[in-house]
């Protein structure tokens, strides 16, 4: 990806179903929604302290990129919103944003229109409500298979928008993918199952969903794998099993783990900032 500056894209929060503490067979409770600092750099749960960065923790990307939001296409198979420059060029940078569990592709264009991003961005809706304030979901933790089936839905969704941008936009090149807790478990299952459609993935802080689909890739697919060390929504061990099996598949997994709680803290920021001008 080219970028003019350094620059990162996330999702929202995704949290998961269930109560009590967590393990890697049943998930702990979450909480209803995302909650932001001032500045829209943490994204932590709701029902926590607020993540305190450390004081050595590298400073979030500079935001110095206009950008402008429009409705993209609303006929599916994933609604989504358009965060891109004020001029965007034909060949732009494609990304591809997964808003977590309880927020909605319009809250996440807010954020991203702050972030300042040199790219197109594609800010995907979920297919599901989710709570009484028009939040939506990526999948229903309730079923019998915690959503494994739909998390499977959600990624053959993800091919048709991506050949309906490749359509759209033929010299954006592939496109890179962004998840965010429930998010995340979309993004490593894609890159799972389609890793040929795709520039580079990043999930940050989720877990692999189901066994089954995994195709071999014809190259390597970039990834990151982000996790907090007192993660109690998706605990680090669960993310670091997703990283495993995505390298037994032949990715090139990269690892960063951080000092905190559930959620998206400065450094997060950075390192993930690096790891796009590396895959560019």
């Amino acid at each position: 990806m080219k970028l003019g500056t350094s620059f990162v894209i996330l999702s929202s929060l995704a949290f998961l179903g269930g109560s009590g503490a967590c393990s890697r067979a049943e998930p702990a409770a979450e909480a209803e929604g995302p909650t932001r600092s001032p500045e829209g750099d943490v994204i932590v749960n709701a029902t926590s302290a607020p993540a305190r960065p450390d004081a050595h923790a590298e400073a979030p990307p500079p935001r110095r990129v206009p950008v402008l939001e429009r409705r993209g296409d609303s006929e599916g198979p994933i609604p989504y919103r358009v965060v891109e420059p004020g001029d965007p060029r034909a060949d732009l940078p494609l990304v591809i944003a997964l808003h977590g569990r309880g927020d909605t592709a319009e809250g996440f264009a807010r954020l991203a229109m702050r972030l300042g991003l040199e790219a197109r961005i594609i800010v995907a809706e979920a297919p599901l409500p989710f709570g009484l304030a028009g939040g939506r979901q990526w999948y229903d933790m309730r079923a019998a298979d915690q959503g494994a089936a739909e998390v499977r839905r959600r990624v053959a969704d993800l091919a048709t928008l991506i050949d309906k941008l490749a359509a759209r936009h033929p010299e954006a090149g592939k496109p890179t993918l962004f998840g965010f807790s429930q998010g995340a478990v979309v993004a490593i299952q894609a890159a799972r199952e389609i890793p040929d459609r795709l520039r580079a993935v990043a999930a940050l802080s989720g877990y692999l969903a189901t066994e089954e689909g995994a195709v071999v890739p014809g190259a390597p697919l970039p990834v990151l794998v982000t996790a907090g060390t007192k993660d109690g929504i998706v605990p680090q061990a669960r993310s670091w099993d997703a990283a495993v099996a995505l390298e037994k598949q032949g990715h090139a997994v990269q690892r960063f783990a951080f000092e905190g709680p559930h959620g998206v803290p400065p450094a997060v920021l950075t390192r993930l900032a690096r790891f796009l001008a590396d895959t560019e």
